[in-house]
């Protein structure tokens, strides 16, 4: 995937030079522009294709009523858990 994004980038930034252009992954470089930062979300689905992550296992958030499944917090605790060591793939 990270291989895969920078390929992206690269190729981005190579074809609007060949075209006299400049492009950036910038949040949002500009305030009265659209933004992309180029980030990449992810998801996990199981063998018949649904949403590991999606459920009512727990209460995320008594005001709004989010709930999530058991997946979402432990892959969030141990993606925090090791989040500095696989920093440099996201960059």
């Amino acid at each position: 995937m990270a291989d895969s994004h920078l390929v992206f980038k690269n190729v981005c930034k190579h074809v609007a030079n060949s075209q006299n252009k400049s492009i950036t992954f910038m949040a949002k470089p500009f305030e009265d522009h659209p933004g992309s930062s180029c980030h990449i979300h992810l998801s996990i689905f199981d063998n018949e294709g649904q949403n590991i992550f999606k459920g009512d296992d727990i209460m995320i958030d008594e005001k709004t009523g989010l709930k999530s499944s058991y997946n979402l917090v432990y892959f969030l605790g141990g993606w925090m858990k090791h989040v500095l060591d696989v920093f440099p793939f996201y960059a």
